[in-house]
């Protein structure tokens, strides 16, 4: 039975669920963005959403840099 859960559960469960496997990095961003941009712009903090999309893809960068990753 498939249950209707809020979207920040979605967005825990299906993180939780795609970071099982080593190679579906890509798929946990695209369900969190594809989850998370539609509901922040319901709540109008679009721009708070942008900076925090590119400021952690910042930091990934960085300590993926640094750590040889």
């Amino acid at each position: 039975m498939i249950m209707n859960l809020s979207p920040v559960w979605n967005i825990v469960l299906l993180s939780l669920m795609a970071s099982l496997g080593t190679g579906l990095g890509g798929v946990k961003v695209f369900i969190t963005l594809d989850e998370l941009i539609p509901t922040a712009c319901e709540y109008g903090h679009e721009p708070y959403t942008a900076i925090g999309i590119i400021l952690g893809s910042m930091f990934v960068f960085v300590l993926s840099g640094l750590f040889g990753m």
